[in-house]
């Protein structure tokens, strides 16, 4: 039994215990309401945490953690997103059990994706070409990409276990994470194209995960 330091348990107490003289000082139908709220009360309590237990909300929430990279208001060259890269990168290398993503989504300023695809690095579908960072930035620089602004879906898929990992709509350069990831040995990308639509996922074979990596693409959009 825990009790704070100083106080006397309740056997301490002479004659009656003070569960008793508590109950002794109600009359029967107070006694009668008291319970009658207390049983309503648990099972208010019992009905929320199966509704928010059942749906996998707070599991969700505590294990999907994800946030948007806003950029400065002296945006410069776009620098903020390679600043962005390597804080996640330096975040991986600390949580090494935590499997971190980076998000860079874009559209092609002429509208014409075919002229990209000599430099993508996959496909995913028929909507999203994955590009390196660095082509990326230099298209944003040179004003031939820009950042799409409209939410998109992310989600991981793991192979092994077909199991799906989704997150909330996102909007703008995005990082994403799973916590807890030791058990994602590898992993296919996918997004849904507009949010709310079909998963499309990555094509070729998944992704052999590397712990301590922050995995980042540019996502060039059909516009």
């Amino acid at each position: 039994m825990w009790r704070a330091a100083g106080t006397r348990p309740l056997a301490a107490f002479s004659g009656t215990s003070l569960g008793d003289r508590l109950r002794s000082s109600l009359p029967v139908s107070t006694h009668a309401r008291v319970a009658a709220v207390g049983v309503a009360l648990l099972a208010m309590a019992a009905l929320v945490a199966a509704i928010v237990l059942g749906s996998g909300a707070l599991k969700s929430l505590l294990a999907l953690p994800q946030g948007r990279i806003v950029a400065p208001a002296n945006n410069q060259n776009f620098g903020w997103i390679g600043r962005a890269i390597t804080q996640c990168e330096a975040e991986a290398a600390r949580s090494v059990d935590t499997l971190y993503f980076l998000v860079i989504p874009v559209l092609a300023v002429d509208g014409d994706q075919r002229a990209w695809l000599a430099k993508s690095n996959g496909t995913v579908g028929a909507s999203v070409l994955l590009l390196g960072s660095q082509d990326t930035l230099d298209g944003l620089r040179a004003g031939s990409l820009r950042l799409v602004r409209r939410p998109f879906n992310f989600a991981i898929l793991e192979p092994s276990a077909t199991r799906v990992y989704q997150w909330k709509p996102a909007l703008g350069v995005h990082k994403f994470a799973i916590r807890d990831a030791k058990a994602v040995a590898t992993f296919k990308p996918g997004f849904e194209i507009p949010a709310g639509g079909d998963t499309q996922w990555a094509a070729g074979g998944a992704i052999t995960r590397e712990a301590g990596t922050c995995y980042w693409t540019g996502a060039l959009m059909r516009g």
